[in-house]
């Protein structure tokens, strides 16, 4: 309502508040791809088309990332894999990406090289058909790699991808069993146990149920694989938090008393609580109070680690 009277006596002057933070980079995906011939230019493309890849390009398999669902993604040609500062690569530091996929055509050897664009913290994937590389990769923190029959091109490791980053996904999880796109012979209980016990990203093949995602993580602290979706989710959530924190401050200018922390604190639960309702991570507890400094208050947030179930072991006790 806009009364003359109501404005008379109160004119009321509207605060605009602080917008949320994007996490559109958490979708956003780099492929690193071989360049067509060596003049092609060094330079990060945003691909819509398989004419896009195919101008800078030979490959195909990163198309598969549309097929789970993006409708874009990024892709940088190279002769190697020096993503560095001194590589003299246009476009790479004003883009915002939390997973960059290693093209398989580079080979496994061109890994020891491979140089990370500086600053970079998100997700590496890469798919071989070496077990004990793939298994070395997964123990590295944000490592993320495919086991994939030899000459393979990468197509699983794409679509899972592709999947996992769908914007369109309501939640983060692990994809699993999802439908995929090709067979790399494993299709017996013995390699896939093989391959799970080895923490390598694979597909098994089921004659009943066809190409399935059998597992899918990335490598965590401590040499230990995580669930694949926990650094999506927890990168979120303390983006979503540092957002909110940032917007109550702005609106409400609050002085450095325990009654303001405690209502900081209880606005920040609430942000943590809708993960936790929604079960992308266990309960979230988050404590807000007066530090040593003036200006500054402390946040204490303790957060558990995602986890997905991928397997059952079960036991059958018959009675007569």
């Amino acid at each position: 309502m806009d009364d003359v009277l109501l404005n008379y006596v109160m004119r009321v002057t509207q605060v605009a508040p602080i917008p949320a933070p994007s996490t559109e980079y958490l979708h956003n995906v780099l492929v690193v791809v071989p360049q067509k011939t060596a003049e092609t230019p060094k330079t990060v493309v945003k691909i819509t088309t398989q004419s896009d890849l195919s101008a800078i390009t030979d490959v195909t398999a990163p198309m598969f990332l549309k097929d789970g669902g993006l409708t874009s993604f990024y892709a940088l040609p190279l002769a190697d894999l020096n993503m560095s500062v001194a590589g003299g690569i246009t476009g790479l530091d004003d883009l915002e990406v939390f997973t960059i996929l290693i093209d398989p055509k580079f080979g496994d050897d061109a890994l020891e090289s491979l140089k990370l664009p500086n600053g970079y913290r998100g997700i590496v994937g890469g798919a071989s058909n070496d077990g004990a590389l793939v298994e070395e990769r997964n123990k590295m923190e944000n490592n993320s790699f495919f086991y994939q029959t030899a000459n393979a091109e990468g197509n699983n490791m794409y679509r899972a991808f592709g999947s996992l980053l769908n914007p369109n996904n309501t939640l983060w999880s692990s994809q699993q069993f999802i439908s995929m796109p090709q067979s790399d012979n494993v299709n017996t209980y013995e390699s896939a146990d093989d391959l799970f016990n080895l923490r390598a990203n694979f597909v098994l093949t089921s004659k009943e149920f066809g190409n399935r995602l059998a597992f899918f993580c990335v490598g965590g602290k401590n040499n230990k694989a995580i669930a694949i979706h926990a650094p999506y989710v927890t990168e979120e959530l303390v983006v979503k938090l540092q957002g909110a924190a940032l917007s109550w401050i702005n609106l409400n200018k609050p002085d450095y008393t325990t009654a303001e922390a405690v209502l900081l604190q209880d606005h920040l639960q609430g942000i943590a609580d809708e993960y936790t309702a929604t079960g992308q991570i266990g309960e979230i507890q988050i404590t807000v109070s007066l530090g040593s400094n003036d200006f500054v208050m402390e946040a204490d947030i303790t957060a558990p680690l995602p986890k997905a179930t991928w397997r059952l072991n079960s036991i059958l006790t018959q009675g007569e």
